[in-house]
């Protein structure tokens, strides 16, 4: 009975790869799924409509050649019971200009999924997702390639040297580029999973910087800050949940606001990224849709944007710019401008609670308006001084300003309250020694004045006041000042917080005398607000987790975390890239797997046993002749070399390896070579080898090129090579026609010729015979070889 071949144990390396394989291929069939899921039900359920281009925006990243650009397409469409609806393309193949229109398919369950109506905006992403896919899932399937069985008989395989058993049980299962690949997967993989981990706790990826209730208290919406954007969440107090989430704006928020009871709908005051002579950033008002997370409109002011006021009683919409106050709609649209003018440096705005009153600070005065007639009202003016800080009493008689002197050795700072209705009379004047951070009135209760004065690590005051100027009562005196004030709608509740001391208070302001109903040292929460009946407090946990509080026992109601998508989707998503990047450079790998020692073995293997030759590992380079190759690769060695007879002479052939260094990187080079040691002919020293750029510069230099130009195929060979010898009439002599011929039809030989030795090399040229390398199966290496014989009978003179 024949004994079988043991079979090789699988290497465990090779097991984790194909199960690391199989990992992918599943991600990659999932995602095609969905991406044709998608595209499916855009092509079969999609509603087609042409849409407008309203901006195109191109982004660049890198330089020279290395420079990349995005195109992105702003559109507007309308959809069929919903309006106008605003989205984007990607992609300059569209061929899209402001002003243009395409035709677009959008989603009617889903109207914000929208591609332009085109097959490869459509299918493009499931067609390369599938082909990955494809690739992926055959690469494990494919076999090794077995010798034929009755070559083998022919020609055995030889016993493998010591050296190639040495080598065979150091050697690692992978290339060093898949462990590099494997790695960046790696650690995109635990980059993933830590950002995951901060996106499931965290209800914002960035800091919290504005949060809002809505009238009837059943939503909140937060706001935090980008570079180039503001991140908005609307979240639903009664489902316990996250709504909507949408990036919008064009620089950082400060400011959101609810525009209606049903909080569908809010604005936003943003901070452009801008230099300003005064200081003072240019802000953008934008209106958001939050039932569908779109932004419906923007506005800049003509100036800079220092104060915005939401009337929602009459749907109006105050703006103060540093040189302007316009009245708007709720959608932004403007009503008229109430003043303009340079260098009117207006600060800050209130309103009264009927909304009837607006009062403005500005340079030198404090400007009145009525709201219903939109009329001017005699002002208050101090030359010489600027007003800054502004408040109205509810019932809209008095007003009480800070002023500032523009002095920077200031001592005493003013806080002025003026009956508008006796203006010449009713001015009183309370005196701080330190500057005033906060000013309020109290709601409901329009006889009692809040001040709050003084700064960190100075005496500091919040205390409240009459409107004779008197004190009523201090609440709080210390060194540490109070950063925010939150007054509760009914003026009956106010939170002190010290941010900087990490604590707050609660005040009861209901009877004549206020209470404290709790100190908290910490207070977990920032940017505080009450909600509409005061039982609740609404802010920012640790500045990206938004957080509900009792208002009594600070127990938490609701904390705002994570989002509709599972945590685990965080870390695929982002390793996604990397698996990308390790399919790509195993791709290269493979290709570049021809060159490594692992396949040089193998195809050596078989080359031995086709042509019967023996393979040899202790080729000496100091025992060869001393060519101009070797001198060109100092300090290369023989990686593989087979010897055998050839034209009745021994030959030696294999891979020549050398290793040059550039920009502090090592670079491995591989050459295949032909060399006959000792020809006992009479050839003439010679050098052959193609001529490049470089060849024909040097030749111009005076580097020695015989060109021979006897007949027409020694005038081609001479354009395509250079040939130089220490003999020239004897190199003319060895070069024949026939020789000539054979080396313009087989390009990539280089020939030197040295004391009766021979030495022939190929290089991977490129031509439109040979468009692939021909050192990678052992068919090509053959071939080569009797390339090689056929080149050196033409030298021999054996025909």
């Amino acid at each position: 009975m024949d004994e079988k071949k043991p079979t090789k144990a699988r290497s465990k390396y090779q097991s984790i790869e194909r199960a690391f394989v199989g990992v992918i291929v599943l991600f990659l069939l999932g995602l095609t799924i969905y991406l044709s899921y998608r595209s499916y039900r855009l092509v079969s359920q999609g509603t087609v409509v042409e849409a407008t281009c309203t901006k195109v925006e191109t982004d660049s990243s890198g330089s020279g050649k290395s420079r990349h650009s995005r195109t992105t397409h702003s559109i507007s469409y309308h959809v069929d019971g919903r309006g106008t609806m605003h989205g984007t393309l990607a992609g300059s193949y569209l061929g899209l200009r402001q002003g243009g229109t395409i035709e677009v398919v959008y989603d009617k369950r889903e109207p914000t999924h929208v591609e332009a109506n085109r097959f490869w905006s459509l299918w493009g992403w499931a067609i390369i997702s599938g082909g990955l896919t494809l690739i992926m899932g055959i690469s494990p399937l494919r076999r090794k390639r077995k010798q034929p069985a009755e070559q083998s008989a022919l020609s055995p395989q030889p016993t493998p040297s010591s050296s190639h058993r040495e080598f065979e049980a150091k050697k690692s299962p992978y290339s060093p580029f898949t462990w590099i690949a494997m790695g960046a997967v790696a650690v995109l993989l635990l980059g993933g999973v830590a950002w995951g981990f901060v996106r499931y706790q965290a209800a914002h990826a960035l800091p919290i910087r504005a949060i809002d209730i809505s009238p009837d208290g059943t939503k909140i919406v937060s706001a935090s800050t980008g570079d180039d954007f503001a991140e908005v969440v609307l979240w639903d107090l009664e489902g316990k949940r996250k709504v909507t989430r949408l990036a919008a704006g064009d620089g950082g928020s400060i400011w959101i606001r609810f525009l209606n009871s049903s909080g569908s709908a809010a604005l936003m005051h943003c901070l452009l990224n801008s230099d300003s002579s005064y200081g003072i950033t240019p802000g953008q008002l934008v209106l958001l849709d939050l039932e569908t997370g779109r932004e419906l409109a923007s506005r800049s002011t003509q100036g800079y944007l220092t104060k915005t006021v939401v009337l929602p009683k009459s749907d109006r919409v105050v703006v103060l710019s540093w040189d302007s106050i316009e009245l708007l709609q709720t959608d932004l649209q403007p009503i008229t401008t109430l003043s303009s003018g340079s260098d009117l440096q207006f600060r800050a705005a209130a309103v009264d609670s009927d909304e009837k009153i607006l009062a403005v600070s500005g340079k030198d005065q404090v400007y009145v308006w009525n709201l219903e007639t939109q009329t001017s009202l005699p002002s208050l003016t101090a030359e010489g001084t600027r007003f800054d800080k502004l408040a109205i009493s509810p019932d809209g008689d008095w007003i009480a300003t800070t002023i500032d002197s523009n002095s920077s050795d200031q001592t005493e700072f003013p806080v002025q309250l003026w009956n508008r209705k006796n203006p010449e009379h009713e001015v009183r004047t309370i005196m701080f020694e330190y500057e005033v951070s906060h000013l309020a009135f109290v709601p409901g209760d329009p006889d009692r004045l809040l001040i709050v004065s003084g700064r960190d690590h100075l005496p500091s005051q919040t205390t409240l006041y009459s409107l004779a100027g008197e004190p009523l009562e201090t609440l709080h005196s210390g060194t540490t000042a109070v950063d925010k004030i939150a007054l509760s709608a009914d003026g009956t509740d106010l939170l002190l917080n010290f941010k900087r001391a990490g604590g707050s208070e609660l005040w009861d302001l209901s009877a004549n005398a206020a209470t404290q109903v709790w100190n908290k040292q910490p207070f977990p929460l920032e940017n505080v607000i009450f909600s509409p009946d005061a039982s609740s407090l609404i802010g920012s946990r640790n500045q990206s987790t938004l957080r509900v509080l009792d208002t009594s026992s600070t127990t938490q109601e609701f904390e705002g975390v994570g989002y509709h998508r599972p945590f685990w989707v965080w870390p695929v998503g982002t390793s996604a890239a990397g698996v990308l990047f390790f399919l790509g450079v195993l791709q290269l790998s493979k290709l570049a797997d021809g060159k490594t020692r692992e396949k040089c073995e193998a195809i050596i293997d078989q080359v031995t046993a086709r042509l019967g030759w023996e393979q040899s590992s202790s080729i000496s380079v100091e025992a060869l002749p001393d060519f101009e190759f070797l001198k060109q690769r100092a300090g290369g060695h023989f990686e593989f070399a087979l010897t055998g007879p050839s034209l009745d002479r021994k030959i030696l052939m294999g891979w020549f390896k050398w290793t040059t260094r550039s920009n502090d990187r090592d670079r491995t080079h591989r050459e295949f070579c032909f060399i006959y040691p000792d020809t006992d002919s009479t050839l003439p020293d010679l050098y052959i080898f193609p001529e490049d750029f470089v060849s024909k510069i040097t030749a111009l230099a005076g580097w020695q090129d015989i060109d021979l130009d006897r007949t027409e195929s020694l005038q081609k060979f001479s354009d395509k090579h250079v040939l130089r010898s220490s003999h020239p009439d004897r190199a003319a002599d060895v070069i024949t026609e026939q020789f000539a011929q054979f080396l313009c039809e087989h390009p990539g030989w280089s020939i030197e010729s040295l004391d009766g030795s021979l030495l022939l090399s190929w290089q991977n040229a490129v031509s439109f015979k040979y468009l692939r390398s021909r050192q990678r199966d052992p068919e090509s290496i053959i071939g080569l070889q009797q390339e090689a014989e056929r080149i050196a009978g033409l030298l021999f003179g054996i025909r």
